[in-house]
């Protein structure tokens, strides 16, 4: 078939001073201090870059890599450790210990890939190989598809190739009859054994997750619910009567992994392109998904053990829409040419500058202490003065909260009815992340700020931010919220946007506030600095990392 994959040179020197038996090998590995993550990781990365690099025979080499997948795995996931949730961009520290764990990805992927273009040399050393080789392939594969989530995870380009590559490994295991044969996987804890289709449908799932408009910790999760659930895909021919709801044509020759078939275009070369169906993979999704909002708790292998709540019913529900429904753009992008805009991220920066660039005062602050006509708790059952110390407490509490201001200016690189995409050059010291919440307008323009959320970020380099932000609402006010639990103990005041009506799209008046707040069974207190009210949330519209987007009515004390 003659592959085509990417892999170092040799060296030269074939004297490298690296365990080059598996038995030698296996006796290094054991007398590592693994406790010791960055002096083993150091080493081990080193030995395993040299190994690849050095002449050797094809079972020497097999059983080398075998061996240095345990330790590699157990070093990455406690390097992952020391920056995962972090903001981003990474610090250069954390950034240089996220680079590592790449590496080990990339140079495993290496060594499988040299393993296999040399198995590929000759065809009797392929067919003296026979199901066997469906292991270095399947690694191969998840191994690339770790470089791939490395990239989605950063919102950075994956390496130019990788989905290409995984396309011909699949190709390879094709033509060797090996797509379905049993891989025994010991570092994937929801199934013993897999396959190289499994690992293909993985990586090609994940890129068809959308996965710059996520966030970063959902990837992961996303990657581990295919370790169990990706052999529901079928990959099979291009038919002529596609599923508008559940099919994607992959073509083999191409760096993508695919893209929603609708049909109508005529295939000149059928050999090239494979049919992904995920018709099955998404019922089951949705019956999760279903389980949870019946409060029912699914069989939790390829979901994580405890993770039912809303995090994971977000995740179902974007991966239905990726995966069952082709989406199209409901509003035409129109290109900007140029322009500045000017953005405010978080909820509590946006209320200070919908505010007017003012702290937002409470209606008891704006007034003074009165006597409380209701009793709606801790503060408005007290006292007359023990009011007025409880409001300038919670005042102070509120300040604490809004963190230092800070609008920042962005370029216009287009824009629609439904959102905008927007990219920053220099410094990127931005603490901003998919779902959070921003407000833009005009630079220079004294206009209504804009509320939206981050949809998708991207990093293409390092002094090159670029984002996509879905609009919510033209407009919103500023106001304060605080919650009262079942016990009748009230919450400090929370910084919130009251969003108005807007019949013309059909949206209901909403509540944006900080994660958490939206019960439907107990009351939220809701402060415009002039009149506090009580209000019921209805119905949760959108919940994110950091906030969460619910109906109301008010509610008579």
């Amino acid at each position: 078939m003659n592959l085509s994959l990417t892999i170092p040179e040799l060296m030269q020197d074939s004297r490298a001073e690296v365990p080059t038996q598996p038995s030698s090998l296996k006796q290094w590995l054991e007398s590592l201090p693994l406790l010791n993550t960055a002096e083993t990781g150091q080493q081990v990365h080193k030995a395993l870059m040299l190994t690849n690099r050095l002449e050797l025979d094809q079972e020497t080499r097999l059983g080398l890599l075998e061996l240095y997948r345990e330790p590699v795995e157990l070093i990455a996931n406690e390097l992952r450790k020391q920056y995962t949730g972090l903001s981003l961009p990474l610090s250069e520290k954390n950034r240089l210990i996220a680079d590592q764990v790449n590496h080990f990805q990339i140079e495993m992927a290496y060594g499988y890939k040299r393993f296999l273009l040399d198995i590929d040399r000759t065809s009797k050393a392929a067919e003296k190989q026979g199901a066997k080789l469906a292991t270095p392939i399947q690694r191969a594969i998840r191994y690339l598809t770790g470089v791939l989530v490395h990239a989605y995870q950063f919102y950075t380009p994956y390496p130019a190739g990788t989905l290409r590559e995984i396309h011909e490994l699949f190709r390879y295991a094709e033509k060797l009859g090996l797509v379905d044969t049993p891989v025994p996987d010991t570092l994937n804890d929801t199934i013993a054994q897999s396959s190289v289709g499994h690992a293909y449908k993985q990586a090609l799932l994940l890129d068809l997750s959308d996965p710059y408009h996520l966030p970063a910790h959902m990837i992961g999760k996303i990657q581990h619910y295919l370790d169990r659930w990706a052999p529901l895909a079928i990959i099979t021919g291009v038919t002529a009567e596609p599923d508008p709801r559940c099919q994607f044509l992959i073509d083999l020759q191409t760096d993508r992994a695919g893209y929603a078939y609708l049909g109508g275009s005529r295939i000149s070369d059928p050999e090239h392109f494979r049919l992904l169906t995920t018709l099955e993979l998404v019922r089951v999704a949705h019956e999760q998904r279903s389980l949870m909002q019946q409060g029912d708790t699914p069989a939790h292998k390829g979901l994580g053990e405890g993770y039912f709540g809303h995090n994971a019913q977000d995740m179902l529900l974007r991966l239905i829409n990726v995966w069952g429904v082709n989406p199209k753009r409901v509003f035409p992008r129109k290109t900007q040419a140029g322009g500045q805009i000017e953005a405010v991220i978080g909820l509590a920066a946006i209320n200070y500058y919908i505010n007017g660039e003012r702290r937002f005062l409470t209606s008891a602050k704006r007034m003074g202490p009165m006597p409380p006509q209701h009793n709606a708790g801790t503060l408005f059952g007290a006292s007359q003065p023990d009011r007025a110390a409880r409001s300038g407490y919670e005042e102070k509490r509120l300040e604490d909260k809004i963190g230092p201001h800070r609008c920042t200016l962005w370029e216009f690189v287009d824009e629609s009815a439904g959102g905008l995409a927007l990219e920053r050059r220099g410094s990127n010291e931005i603490d901003i992340k998919v779902g959070d919440l921003i407000a833009t307008r005009i630079a220079e323009q004294s206009g209504e700020w804009n509320i939206a959320v981050v949809r998708w970020m991207k990093y293409p380099g390092s002094d090159r931010t670029e984002i996509g932000a879905q609009r919510l609402a033209p407009k919103a006010t500023p106001v304060a919220i605080k919650t009262l639990d079942k016990d009748g103990k009230e919450s400090d005041f929370m910084y919130a946007l009251m969003v108005p009506e807007l019949k013309a799209l059909k949206q209901a008046r909403t509540i944006i506030a900080p994660r958490g707040v939206f019960n439907p069974d107990h009351p939220v207190y809701l402060d415009d600095g002039e009149l506090l009210r009580r209000v019921t949330g209805t119905k949760l519209v959108e919940v994110t990392g950091v906030f969460e987007r619910f109906k109301y009515r008010f509610t008579d004390f």
